[in-house]
Order: structure tokens, then C-alpha cells, then sequence
């Protein structure tokens, strides 16, 4: 998207610390390096815990066909003498063993600490690099959403392990500068609500000074997207963001009963946690939305949530209410048959938590936004969408079920994983 001033690539930058670390550990000047005395070329170098491998192989055209690993590991802490082993990864490796052999003879007396220090300093900032995360992960307008909104990720480090996350832990970031000028970059794009998002973004030191120059710019909503898990250890930090200019707070709570939410966000005892925060957010007068993802281990307790929280917090003012999404496809793909719940139980849990929240007097939000389910899992209940006319996602579509329901002008439709998994049972077209 043009109008963001984006960092260098991250893969253009990765290699040039393959590169540094190829010519620090044996004075290569490129990727692939051409052996000749060896008939060999040194295709890459690749990080193994605190080891270096040398991929060695040939090349034919534009294929790379690794032979050998060449293997460099440190024998002492200090790293001060070195332990060099080869070994074949392709069965013609045996016509090279003569000149893998010298290889390593040559390695293990050429590898001294500070060739291996400089080696490491390059390991270190490749893997801080973002790697193959797209720049729409950290930065985007956000689609389905009037007016016109903007997101920004602090990062994807986070205090909770949600099997139904779909992002990476591994996942690298950008630094406090970058994330400001993405912020900068919003406002000129005509964004007045900006979404701070993670990860966590709590663990982000810089989290309140994000917040404040938004604000400082012009910036008149002004959201983060946490479980308050921080915010319930320290509860001062509710008050802090608000005197940034924090606005609204979009907080995870999954389920009314801690046992099933602290195994949903694979995170014993931080159920607690994010209650404490909510409640501290809610004191510091932060207009606060929770988010319940309706979940296969949780979805029969959804209507339960309302209840809990009028008892929980009251009737306090700065209590927006409850959202209702369902999930992306995760990251542990694996986990896909575990995390997305029957589309019947949805149904029969959606209707019974819209007639809880009624009696409790609980809003319910999104329901009918692209983070929700489809119309038809909830009936069309003219208490949670207005069916005004919907523009499609990237990330939801209609399929051939959705033929003549009669409110297929209003929906989003269903996604793709939800659709793949249970074919037409996904969805219920109202007709």
C-alpha cells in the first residue's frame, strides 16, 4: 500500500547478514561463493543453536544442490576453541570427501574468537528480523471498517499461548521508531481511529508512547487490543494510558469460567489476571469491549458470559459491552480440528447468549462485522445487526449455500477454513 514508509526489506537485509557472516567465518563475498580448488560452492550459511553450518554444494543454472554441511561449533563457554565436523547430505557426497576433508582441516584452524564474534554479531540481528512476515501484519487500513480505520502491531511476543492464535511467537519486529512513523503515516492517510495491537502490545515498553503521539497528531479514537494480563499486575498502567490519551480498550475474555479459558489461551492463571485488569481499566474510566472467540472448549459456557460480567462489574458506565468473532485459521494448523466448534453448537449457543445479554442488559458487539460469524448462525436476530448492506473481505466469502438467503446482502459471508471443514453444515441460509 503506498502512503507507508516502510523499512528495507526484511529478506534483502537477512542476507546480507548471511553474507557478513559467510565472509567473517571464511571471507566469502557472496552467496553462492564459488570454491573452485574444492569443485564446490558455498551455497549458504544457516544458524544451529549457538553452532554455524556451511552449506556446501553445487550449482546448475538457478539450482542450488547442497552436498555437505560443514559444521563449526564452539567447544568451550567462552567460545575460544572450536570443534569442526562434516556431514553428507547427498549420496554423491563421496566423490567430495577428499576436498571435504581439507575443508575442514582448513576451518579448524582458520575459525578464531573474534572471526566468530563477528559471525555471531551478524546471527543476532538476523534474528531479530522479521522474516517473511508480511508488512501488512504490522501496518494496514483495516477492511470492513467505516470510517476509516488503521491498525498498528508492536510486535508478536505475548504472555498467553493461544492454540487458536494466528500468529507465530517466533515471529520478529520492528523497533519503537518504526512503529511511529507507521502511526505518523496513518494520520496522513486520513486515520483518526487508530487500533494499537500485538502480540501483546502491554509488554511493549513503548506502548504509552505510541499512544501519546497519536493522540499528540490528532488522533481522536484511540484503541489497544490486550488481554490486560499487565494491566492486572500493575494497575496504575490503566491510568497511565488514559493520561496518554488512551480511549477504548478491546480485551480478550473468552469465557465466564477461568478453568476453560485459561486451556483455550494455554495459559494457567491468567484468567484472574485479565479480570483484575479489566477491573482496574474500568476504575481508570477507559471505555472498555471485551472479546469472547467462540471456540470449540468454550462454546457451550458463551451464554454464560453476559451474567458474569454484570456480576463481575456492575453497571459501570465505561463497560461497552461483549464482542462476539470467531476464529482465523491458526497458526498450529494442526490444531484447526480442535479449535473450531460444531456449527450446530454455535447456533444453539449465539441464540441462547443473545437472549442472556437482553437480560442482563449487556451489549453485544460485531456480531454482524467481519470478525463475526455469518448472519444465519445467529438467525439474523434483529437485536445484534441492523442488516445494513455489506461490502465482501478478503478473508470471508459467500459460497453456494448462501443462494437465496434472503439476507445475504448484509453478510459477510463465512470463512474459508470454516467452510472447508464442515462444507454446508457452515451455514444455515435464512430463506
Amino acid at each position: 500500500m503506498t502512503g507507508f514508509r516502510d523499512p528495507p526489506s526484511a529478506d534483502v537485509e537477512a542476507r546480507e547478514h548471511r553474507i557478513g557472516m559467510a565472509r567473517a567465518l571464511v571471507g566469502a563475498l557472496d552467496l553462492p561463493q564459488p570454491l573452485p580448488r574444492f569443485d564446490l560452492s558455498l551455497l549458504d550459511v544457516e544458524i544451529a543453536g549457538r553452532a554455524f553450518e556451511l552449506v556446501l554444494g553445487v550449482v546448475v543454472g538457478t539450482e542450488r544442490m547442497a552436498i555437505v554441511r560443514a559444521r563449526i561449533e564452539p567447544v568451550t563457554k567462552e567460545a575460544s576453541a572450536f570443534e569442526v565436523s562434516i556431514r553428507e547430505t547427498q549420496p554423491g557426497a563421496a566423490r567430495h570427501r577428499k576436498a571435504t576433508a581439507l575443508i575442514r582441516e582448513r576451518l579448524a584452524r582458520a575459525i578464531t574468537p573474534e572471526k566468530w564474534r563477528e559471525a555471531r554479531a551478524h546471527a543476532d540481528a538476523l534474528g531479530a528480523l522479521p522474516i517473511g512476515v508480511p508488512l501488512s501484519h504490522f501496518r494496514q487500513i483495516i477492511e470492513g471498517v467505516e470510517p476509516l480505520g488503521g491498525l498498528v502491531r508492536t510486535g508478536f511476543g505475548c504472555n498467553q499461548d493461544c492454540g487458536f492464535c494466528w500468529q507465530s511467537r517466533e515471529w520478529a519486529g520492528y523497533d519503537a521508531a518504526q512503529v511511529g512513523s507507521w502511526i505518523e503515516d496513518m494520520y496522513a492517510l486520513g486515520v483518526r481511529s487508530l487500533t494499537i495491537s500485538g502480540g501483546e502490545p502491554t509488554l511493549d515498553r513503548g506502548l504509552g508512547e505510541h499512544v501519546r503521539r497519536a493522540r499528540q497528531l490528532g488522533m481522536t479514537d484511540i484503541l489497544v487490543e490486550t488481554n490486560a494480563i499487565q494491566i492486572g499486575k500493575r494497575p496504575a498502567l490503566a491510568a497511565e494510558l488514559r493520561d496518554a490519551g488512551l480511549t477504548r480498550a478491546f480485551v480478550s475474555l473468552h469465557s465466564a469460567d477461568a478453568a476453560a479459558s485459561d486451556i483455550a489461551t494455554r495459559a494457567p492463571g491468567t484468567h484472574a489476571r485479565t479480570v483484575a485488569g479489566i477491573r482496574a481499566l474500568l476504575q481508570a474510566e477507559v471505555h472498555v469491549v471485551l472479546n469472547a472467540v467462540v471456540l470449540r472448549d468454550t462454546v457451550t459456557q458463551l451464554p454464560e458470559l453476559p451474567g458474569f460480567l454484570r456480576r463481575t462489574f456492575g453497571q459501570s458506565a465505561s463497560l461497552g459491552g461483549l464482542s462476539i468473532s470467531v476464529p482465523v485459521q491458526p497458526w498450529e494448523q494442526a490444531l484447526l480440528p480442535e479449535i473450531l466448534a460444531e456449527p450446530e453448537d454455535i447456533r444453539a449457543s449465539l441464540a441462547r447468549t443473545i437472549d442472556a445479554a437482553a437480560e442482563h442488559g449487556v451489549t453485544l458487539f460485531s456480531m454482524d462485522g467481519p470478525c463475526g460469524p455469518p448472519l444465519c448462525a445467529f438467525g439474523a436476530d434483529r437485536r445484534v445487526t441492523d442488516l445494513a448492506p455489506k461490502s465482501l473481505v478478503s478473508f470471508r466469502s459467500h459460497v453456494a449455500e448462501c443462494d437465496g438467503c434472503r439476507v445475504r446482502g448484509s453478510c459477510y459471508g463465512v470463512r474459508p477454513d470454516e467452510y472447508a471443514r464442515f462444507g454446508a453444515r457452515a451455514v444455515a441460509p435464512i430463506l
